[in-house]
């Protein structure tokens, strides 16, 4: 998908809303708007691709920009839920 698209924007305000809320480094409170945003537009593209929003993919890409273990936490667990729903209202 074109992230020039309207679709596009709007599936990625989507994505930001749900990463920003998890926040999971802690913080948003004294970082820029866009601290996420590698990892925002990894998560949108996958999505807009079809990749199933696992607790294993989002762990890939949380490891890639953060370095964390590639192994699912219970919070990127719950992100990985949250960034399915959006998916699945995104492919409704």
């Amino acid at each position: 998908m074109d992230a020039r698209t309207q679709d596009y924007r709007r599936l990625r305000r989507a994505v930001t809303e749900c990463v920003n809320a998890h926040d999971l480094l802690g913080v948003l409170d004294d970082a820029p708007p866009d601290e996420y945003d590698p990892e925002i537009e990894d998560f949108t593209r996958l999505i807009a691709k079809g990749q199933p929003m696992t607790p294993e993919v989002v762990a890939g890409v949380c490891h890639k920009w953060f370095g964390d273990s590639k192994k699912p936490t219970p919070r990127i667990t719950a992100l990985a839920n949250d960034l399915r729903r959006v998916q699945l209202e995104w492919n409704g």
